[in-house]
């Protein structure tokens, strides 16, 4: 588990910090959150209504991206889209949306629609 104390090394990078993600509106930040924390198994209990949001998606709704208590979990991966490094899937989930890329393309989907040029 990483924790935002804690600095993340990308496998393969140059060992630098990676550039932290913010989403620069509500809607990049809706849709961000439609592909990793409302299929994550940290903000489960949220979406029932049984328990707190995650901290890493609070967090990032409190503090700015150049705060040290911002989350590093949040940041631009090796290919340039943002992820969240602690997104944990939950198996039971797969949307509409995602089986209608699959049967597209006959395999599981596998890119980030937030990444540049790809579309959903």
């Amino acid at each position: 588990m990483v924790h935002s104390s804690q600095a993340l090394v990308i496998p393969g990078g140059d060992g630098a910090a990676p550039e932290l993600y913010q989403p620069s509106n509500g809607i990049e930040g809706a849709c961000f959150m439609e592909l990793f924390c409302d299929r994550c198994t940290r903000d489960a209990a949220f979406r029932a209504g049984t328990g707190d949001s995650c901290e890493i998606v609070a967090n990032t709704m409190v503090y700015s991206v150049d705060d040290e208590a911002y989350p590093r979990e949040w940041i631009y991966g090796p290919d340039d889209a943002p992820t969240c490094t602690a997104f944990e899937a939950e198996a039971a989930i797969i949307t509409d949306k995602q089986v209608g890329i699959s049967a597209l393309r006959g395999n599981e989907p596998s890119q980030n629609p937030l990444q540049e040029g790809v579309k959903p």
